[in-house]
């Protein structure tokens, strides 16, 4: 610690982040709790660099308590960027932190991760029954994720059981949040009865020609319910064919119903 009251602030975070890179994988614990106590001796602030580095080491351990506490010291000092709001998303997630993960989520927007993380983040929100937070959360701020998160959402409850799905749908209708093609895909596949995927389907085609993975799914699903009706309405109701439309078709004439 003498060595840092020798030192520009600048210089003792350049040495102790270059201590860091040294030591590389086998960085623990112990060490980064040293590294923040000499800085504290000294009465230096990290710079926006080291911070990063210890956030980054901090997730990469597990240890989110330590982690949320040098990120609380960050924001105060003022050195947060954009970078650390991934490595925050992400160190949350990894704790099921869902309010912490949820707060960082809009400027997450565009990131090549953004799919992986907002399917990440709608089980959890599935998971601790937070789904309506999640959605409401978004809706106004970032329409578009909205939509992505209640479709992830869907899928998600689509494993567990039928009711789940539609009690998310519901919740998407309630919010006034755009229903995807994938998400209807999903709701048609999770459908119980024939009455609901006839519903789905008429209302996905009733603006014009439904999407091609639309037809596929409700042409797999009148196989497998043996639906004659909705059959006919699936064949009323065909695109251009593409090769798997094609194939469904075909399964609709083989297999039934």
């Amino acid at each position: 610690e003498e060595w840092l009251e020798a030192s520009t602030q600048s210089d003792a975070s350049a040495m102790l982040a270059e201590m860091i890179h040294i030591v590389g994988k086998a960085v623990n614990g112990p060490l980064l709790g040293s590294v923040r106590d000499a800085l504290r001796y000294s009465g230096f602030s990290p710079s926006s660099s080291l911070s990063e580095l210890m956030l980054r080491s901090y997730s990469n351990l597990g240890m989110y308590a330590e982690f949320t506490e040098v990120l609380v010291e960050v924001k105060e000092a003022g050195l947060f960027k954009p970078s650390m709001a991934a490595l925050t998303l992400r160190a949350a997630l990894a704790a099921d932190d869902f309010e912490a993960a949820l707060e960082q989520l809009p400027g997450f927007a565009a990131s090549p991760e953004e799919e992986g993380v907002l399917q990440q983040l709608a089980r959890l929100a599935v998971k601790q029954a937070k789904l309506p937070a999640l959605v409401h959360g978004l809706r106004a701020d970032a329409p578009r994720l909205a939509a992505a998160a209640l479709e992830a959402a869907l899928v998600a409850a689509a494993r567990r059981s039928a009711v789940a799905a539609e009690e998310v749908e519901e919740l998407g209708r309630a919010e006034g949040v755009e229903i995807t093609t994938t998400a209807r895909c999903t709701l048609l596949r999770a459908a119980g009865s024939s009455e609901r995927a006839r519903r789905l389907f008429a209302e996905a085609s009733g603006a014009g020609p439904p999407p091609p993975e639309l037809v596929v799914a409700t042409a797999e699903v009148a196989t497998a319910l043996g639906d004659v009706a909705l059959a006919r309405e699936v064949l009323g109701k065909l695109p251009k064919p593409t090769p798997e439309v094609a194939s469904a078709s075909l399964r609709l004439f083989s297999e039934g119903p």
